[in-house]
């Protein structure tokens, strides 16, 4: 499975969108904790990092997959 550079692109895009949004319905007490300038562990971290992961993964994943059903015809 070869991936394009337009669609890592893509998928950034849409990790940089959806995962602020994801994070704040998700991870609220993160982001409270944040703004308040407490400070927070390293596993809230890991879920934030993961939250924005996720969104970039699956679009990776079914932009490349949509690709290749393109070439395959």
């Amino acid at each position: 499975m070869r991936v394009s550079r337009a669609n890592v692109i893509r998928a950034v895009k849409m990790a940089f969108i959806i995962g602020p949004l994801l994070t704040l319905i998700n991870q609220t007490w993160i982001v409270q904790r944040l703004l308040s300038g407490q400070s927070i562990p390293a596993i809230a971290l890991c879920r934030v990092a993961l939250t924005f992961a996720v969104p970039f993964a699956v679009s990776l994943y079914s932009s490349t997959m949509a690709d290749r059903a393109r070439r395959a015809g």
